[in-house]
C-alpha cells in the first residue's frame, strides 16, 4: 500500500509497480495515512518532511507489525528532533546521510 496526498504522486508510484512487475501487488491511495490505511504491515516508510516524521511516529504502531522496520526518509537538518521522537518506543537500526538529507530505520522497543 502507498499513500500520498499528491494523486501525481500515487499516479507515478502506480506506473512505477507496473514498470517493475509488482502491480498486482501494489495499491496506491491518495489521502491522509491515518484516514485511509488500516491493518498492519510488515515494513512502514515515510518519505517526508521531519514535521510529519515525527507526527507520524506517535502512531506509527497502528500500523507496524510488531518486530518490524519503520524506515524514514526526507530529513534535513532536524534529524535530532526525529531521533527523539523515537527514543521512547523505537531503537534506530541503521542511520545513513546524504548530501545532508537522513534516512533512518528503526524497530519498536521490545
Amino acid at each position: 500500500v502507498g499513500v500520498d496526498i499528491d494523486a501525481l504522486a500515487v499516479k507515478t508510484a502506480g506506473e512505477n509497480a507496473q514498470t517493475n512487475g509488482v502491480e498486482e501487488k501494489f495499491q496506491g491511495i491518495c489521502g491522509n495515512l491515518t484516514d485511509q490505511v488500516a491493518g498492519k504491515y510488515e515494513l512502514v516508510v515515510a518519505n517526508i518532511v521531519a514535521d510529519i516524521i515525527i507526527l507520524l511516529t506517535k502512531d506509527i504502531t497502528r500500523y507496524l507489525n510488531p518486530d518490524r522496520i519503520y524506515l524514514m526518509s526526507g530529513i534535513d537538518t532536524r534529524v535530532q528532533e526525529v531521533r527523539d521522537a523515537l527514543e521512547p518506543r523505537f531503537t534506530i537500526l541503521e542511520e545513513r546521510q546524504e548530501k545532508g538529507w537522513f534516512a533512518l530505520a528503526a524497530k519498536q522497543k521490545s
